[in-house]
């Protein structure tokens, strides 16, 4: 026996509703939307985001209900020409709203790992320290080893 799966006659609608254009970023934000499907459908909604109002879209969160989602800015790359996008889906009819102008993210500063030498390790005096570290940049991917400086204060 087989199961059915009602197709519904109508699409839903979406629309970003903050930011919307000319918001500076920072910190935790809300990407805030409104959504209705006039068959009554539940919908899950998926955001995309890009920094430079570029075709190229990045993944925020999917799976998402309800009409808002909190945002750490840090997780995005930086830029000033940004938006996002808010997919809506019942399920089987998918629509999208982009936000209507550009906002600014802020940029975000290298995260450094340092690898060696181990948190907490102990060295005699005159003994040789092996330093190893890596580090990206959410905008401009990973640091060359030819870019770090290292310094050492006593």
């Amino acid at each position: 026996m087989f199961d059915r799966l009602g197709v519904s006659d109508n699409a839903p609608v979406v629309e970003v509703v903050a930011p919307n254009g000319g918001e500076t970023w920072s910190g935790s934000e809300a990407i805030q939307w409104t959504a209705s499907d006039q068959d009554g459908d539940d919908l899950s909604f998926t955001i995309l985001y890009t920094p430079d109002g570029s075709s190229a879209w990045l993944p925020v969160a999917s799976n998402l209900h309800g009409n808002s989602f909190a945002v750490d800015t840090s997780a995005l790359p930086g830029g000033s020409a940004a938006k996002v996008r808010v997919v809506a889906t019942d399920g089987f009819h998918t629509v999208y709203d982009d936000s209507d102008g550009t906002f600014t993210v802020a940029t975000n500063p290298p995260k450094i790992t340092t690898l060696l030498p181990e948190d907490g390790a102990m060295f005699g005096s005159g003994e040789r320290i092996r330093l190893e570290a890596e580090a990206t940049d959410i905008e401009d991917g990973a640091i060359l080893d030819e870019s770090f400086i290292w310094s050492f204060d006593s």
